[in-house]
C-alpha cells in the first residue's frame, strides 16, 4: 500500500486538523478526547473546509465521515498536519472506534512538528512558527471561555469560533509546510496499531 513512500511529493497532500473536547476522566491526569471539529485543506486546491460539532448532530459521525472521505479521496495521499501522529490521527482513530468503524489503516504522513529538524531552544507550536517564518495564515487564539462555551453549549457563536480556527489552522499548517520542505525530515508512516494518545500535564 505505501509503495508511493519514495516518491511522496508527488501525491496528493491533504493538511489537516481536529480540536477536541474532554469525555471522562480515565485514570490520573488523563482525560478521553473526541472531536469537536476537524479542518482540511487540499494542497492543489487551496481552500480551506471543515464540520464542527453542532447541537443538531447526535454523534460524531458527520464528522468523521466527512474527514474519512478526503482521506480516501485518492489511492495515494501524504498527510501533513501539527502533531498529526501524536494529535489528530489518534483522536480519530479513538471516534471511529466508538462509533463501530474499523480502524485507520498505515498511513504516509508529514508532520510539521514531529518531523522538523529541530532548532535546540526554538518553540515547536504552530503558533511560534508561523509568526518566526512571517507566514500569510496566522493561527486564531481561542480563549478557555470560548472552549468551554462550545464544549459544553454548541452555541451558533461558538460554531463560528470553532470553524474559524480550525479552517485556519489548517491553512496556517500548509504554509508551514511549504516553508519547511527543506528543514524536514523524510515523512513516516503512522501505524494506528503502535500509536497513543498523548499524556498532558498541566
Amino acid at each position: 500500500m505505501l509503495k508511493y513512500i519514495e516518491h511522496y511529493r508527488d501525491v496528493p497532500v491533504l493538511s489537516l486538523d481536529f480540536e477536541a473536547r474532554p469525555t471522562a476522566w480515565i485514570a490520573g491526569d488523563f482525560v478521553g478526547k473526541s472531536t469537536t471539529a476537524v479542518g482540511w485543506v487540499w494542497r492543489h486546491e487551496g481552500t480551506a473546509h471543515s464540520v464542527v460539532l453542532n447541537r443538531k448532530m447526535t454523534s460524531v459521525a458527520p464528522i468523521v465521515d466527512a474527514i474519512n472521505e478526503q482521506i480516501f479521496k485518492y489511492d495515494e495521499v501524504l498527510l501533513v498536519g501539527h502533531y498529526l501522529r501524536g494529535y489528530d490521527l489518534p483522536v480519530l482513530n479513538a471516534d471511529r472506534e466508538r462509533l463501530g468503524y474499523d480502524s485507520l489503516p498505515k498511513l504516509l504522513t508529514h508532520d510539521t512538528k514531529l518531523d522538523r529538524k529541530q532548532g535546540i531552544g526554538l518553540s515547536e507550536s504552530l503558533e511560534n512558527l508561523v509568526t518566526r517564518y512571517e507566514l500569510e495564515h496566522e493561527k486564531m487564539p481561542m480563549h478557555e471561555p470560548w472552549w468551554e462555551e462550545h464544549n459544553l453549549l454548541q452555541t451558533p457563536r461558538s460554531v463560528k469560533w470553532v470553524k474559524e480556527r480550525v479552517e485556519r489552522d489548517v491553512l496556517a499548517t500548509l504554509d508551514l509546510y511549504e516553508v519547511m520542505l527543506g528543514r524536514m525530515k523524510a515523512p513516516k508512516v503512522w501505524d494506528p496499531n503502535g500509536s497513543k494518545m498523548p499524556r498532558y500535564r498541566g
